[in-house]
């Protein structure tokens, strides 16, 4: 499971889009141990002049929300953020500053997968 919801906000668009989705998945996987055919991902590229960041519209930007299965240490976590961000910052206009990535922990009973049925009844 890693689930990642990925948002660029950019003028310039001169990244490869396909290349930023791999790097991020590697990212995930090295940082925190995933198995790859768990990691899932979309990305949407938004006008940064729909987009506002402290206080300034226009400005490029990246949001990677990342929902996974509660109970990784403090330093997986920190390995995830480090790893995702540098991702991203490498592979898009958008400088590493810029660049937030917000975690979310799901209870494995708050979880559907295979045909519906909880991680926490697949013995996740």
């Amino acid at each position: 499971m890693p689930f990642l919801q990925i948002e660029v906000a950019s003028k310039r668009r001169e990244f490869n889009t396909q290349t930023l989705l791999q790097s991020v998945t590697q990212a995930v996987q090295a940082s925190i141990g995933a198995a790859l055919p768990s990691i899932r991902a979309t990305l949407s590229l938004v006008d940064p002049d729909l987009t506002i960041d402290g206080g300034t519209i226009g400005r490029e930007t990246a949001l990677v929300r990342i929902s996974l299965l509660s109970g990784r240490s403090e330093e997986l976590k920190a390995a995830l953020l480090k790893a995702v961000t540098a991702a991203v910052a490498e592979n898009t206009d958008v400088p590493a500053d810029s660049v937030r990535v917000v975690l979310g922990d799901i209870l494995n009973h708050d979880l559907g997968l295979v045909d519906g049925v909880s991680a926490k009844a697949l013995g996740r």
